[in-house]
């Protein structure tokens, strides 16, 4: 397992940081885990966790002489973060839920952009820290591999075996295709739970609130600091998606004042039928 790594640092020991560390100790991996936090608090609960085995505040003296550096903290740090760790010789991997600007900033910060891999595991909760991570969280879930042109044949073939130890299924793209794709599956369902919640706020309805409301609006609970750096660094993907799914409710309200009924079942049975189809690969690929 990971073959050659006998350091690992994880920069960032909130709730996937953290969650990479348990799993990989699930699975056996006996290197050193060094966690870098931004308060010595978070990084003392990662350690008693059994996250990382130690913790540090700075990334580069952690990482000078690191073989494997995962960089898990808010897309807001990364710049900060890759121009800490310029001088490292590591294969550098990421957990950013955009990858556009994160290649970007890892090509022209990083001392050897060569040795970077930008990865996007698909997995997380509306919760933060490493006090809800959990070696589970990974597994069975897909991650997202964007290499760049030139990369290491080296450094891709060790960041498919870290994403793949942990229990991953990999999809490869280009960092583009990945943050369109994003932008439909991943930030706009945040974003469409907000509107939700924003449309409760203003018609009321709280007090009968149940499980309908809860399971439709669960991410609008996530992180804001981290949603909202997601959303600026894919804005102009999440802009057009958002542009064509308020079409599609405008389309939806003209159905429903129109009083259609054939129309409105045919159209609610279609979507039920494709998402069926969805869940029902993916149990079979699990």
């Amino acid at each position: 397992m990971l073959d050659g790594v006998q350091k690992l640092v994880i920069v960032g020991t909130g709730l996937l940081g953290a969650s990479l560390g348990l799993a990989l100790r699930a699975r056996g991996f006996s290197g050193r885990m060094v966690g870098v936090a931004r308060r010595e608090s978070v990084g003392s609960e990662a350690v008693k966790r059994g996250c990382v085995d130690e913790a540090v505040l700075e990334a580069g003296p952690a990482c000078a002489d690191a073989d494997l550096v995962v960089v898990a903290t808010p897309l807001g740090a990364f710049e900060a973060v890759f121009g800490a760790i310029t001088g490292t010789d590591a294969v550098v991997t990421d957990v950013g839920s955009t990858k556009g600007s994160v290649v970007r900033q890892a090509e022209a910060l990083l001392g050897r952009p060569e040795r970077f891999v930008g990865a996007h595991p698909m997995a997380g909760s509306e919760k933060q820290g490493p006090e809800a991570a959990f070696a589970e969280l990974l597994e069975g879930k897909p991650c997202v591999l964007t290499p760049r042109e030139g990369a290491c044949a080296e450094a891709v073939a060790l960041v498919e075996s870290l994403w793949r130890c942990v229990g991953m299924k990999l999809v490869r793209m280009d960092a583009d295709e990945h943050d369109h794709k994003m932008a439909v599956v991943s930030h706009l369902p945040h974003l469409a739970a907000v509107g939700l919640i924003e449309q409760v706020i203003e018609v009321g309805g709280w007090e009968v609130g149940s499980t309908g409301l809860r399971d439709t609006t669960r991410l609008a609970s996530s992180n804001p600091p981290m949603r909202a750096d997601i959303v600026h660094e894919n804005r102009v993907a999440l802009a057009e998606q958002l542009r064509g799914y308020g079409q599609r409710m405008l389309r939806l309200a003209e159905l429903v004042a129109g009083d259609d009924y054939d129309a409105l079942l045919s159209e609610l049975e279609s979507v039920k039928a494709r998402r069926d189809a969805w869940l029902e690969q993916r149990e079979r690929e699990s």
